[in-house]
């Protein structure tokens, strides 16, 4: 390990992930809402040094991510971008804020930073920042908000009242574990309370949270209802080999809130990408984890049960977007249904493909 890269923060096995997902999110983020707006917003709240030490190598933090795909897509021939992207970094820690601020100047001395690119640090509380922004700013730009704090996020309402916004999306690190613990604690209970009880209904609050499956999905529902998008993403992060706490035990959700279906599968199908092979939307430390396999087996029981011999009529993409519960991709959707196509259990009317080919697509009618 040299000398410079013992400076840097260690950032634990899995933590990488955020990274990776973020990163291929972004581009495709600015060229389709640059198609049709010329600036777009990117927050991080809990900004952090920049950079970080993984697996002994210095890696790019959420800043230094964000800051070079936007310097790609401005300086790119790409014609469906924004003309500007304001990138704003918050973070309450002035030693974090320094170390980021060292890390973007090395990053601009390197390669200038394009025309429209425009970088802010903030030292300041992030929930306070948002609060205040809001308050500002009647027509927002389109925004993307991520939320990687070092314990508790700020609270529901903010999130709230980010996406009552439109066009606004929210990345959160729910650090699931921790906050879990800190229920448990007389002395994190006011903490507890200011994220998540600002009705104090605390005795039906607290049965969501414990440590098996069913509570998990308890907490997300939970978040979900409260935050008020409509719709959401978790990303199961459990802990790896290199901490320690037992084995599958999920130590953070990623999740990506949303109004917008183009942002839902543009994120689902990116965290697809990013998830243990055979354990979609989770990573962990690369052994089996209690996580169902999804496949086509599942799929299709799902489908069957939902619409087998209903007789329901809807379109293809309608179809997708009414079970976005179920978190499959449209390539997942598409062979599923044309097995059952060729097997009697399902009728297609073809709109938007061609019948001889026998594809799926869009408008084309199902009929179950």
């Amino acid at each position: 390990m040299t000398d410079q890269a013992a400076e840097y923060d260690k950032l634990r096995f899995n933590s990488h992930a955020k990274h990776y997902i973020l990163q291929d999110y972004l581009l495709p983020w600015g060229q389709i809402l640059g198609k049709w707006n010329a600036k777009l917003n990117y927050y991080d709240c809990f900004a952090g040094p920049g950079r970080y030490l993984w697996k002994d190598t210095p890696v790019d933090g959420s800043p230094i991510v964000s800051l070079r795909v936007c310097r790609d897509l401005l300086m790119s021939d790409i014609k469906s971008k924004p003309s500007g992207i304001a990138l704003t970094f918050i973070d309450e820690d002035s030693g974090q804020l320094s170390k980021l601020a060292t890390e973007i100047d090395k990053f601009a001395g390197a390669l200038p930073l394009p025309v429209g690119l425009d970088v802010t640090l903030y030292e300041y509380n992030s929930q306070s920042f948002v609060r205040d922004l809001l308050q500002r700013a009647t027509d927002l730009a389109p925004s993307f908000f991520f939320i990687d704090p070092y314990s508790h996020p700020f609270s529901l309402e903010t999130m709230k009242s980010i996406m009552a916004r439109s066009r606004t999306e929210i990345m959160l690190n729910f650090m699931y574990y921790q906050i879990i613990r800190d229920l448990k604690n007389p002395q994190k209970e006011e903490l507890c309370d200011a994220f998540f009880f600002p009705d104090k209904q605390k005795d039906v609050i607290r049965l969501f949270f414990g440590h098996s499956k069913f509570d998990e999905l308890k907490i997300l529902e939970y978040l979900h209802r409260r935050i008020g998008a409509r719709y959401y993403i978790p990303f199961w992060v459990r802990f790896g080999p290199d901490e320690k706490v037992k084995a599958h035990r999920v130590k953070y959700f990623l999740i990506h809130y949303s109004n917008s279906f183009t942002a839902f599968e543009l994120m689902l199908s990116t965290m697809w990408k990013h998830s243990d092979p055979g354990h979609p939307l989770s990573i962990s430390d690369g052994q089996p984890v209690l996580f169902p396999l999804r496949g086509r087996p599942e799929l299709r029981y799902q489908i069957l049960e939902k619409y087998g011999g209903s007789g329901v009529r809807l379109s293809f993409e309608d179809f997708i977007e009414e079970n976005w519960r179920w978190y499959f991709l449209e390539k997942h959707y598409r062979a599923v249904l044309k097995e059952m196509e060729k097997e009697g259990k399902l009728r297609v009317e073809r709109v938007t493909s061609q019948p001889k080919r026998g594809g799926l697509a869009g408008k084309d009618i199902l009929v179950f």
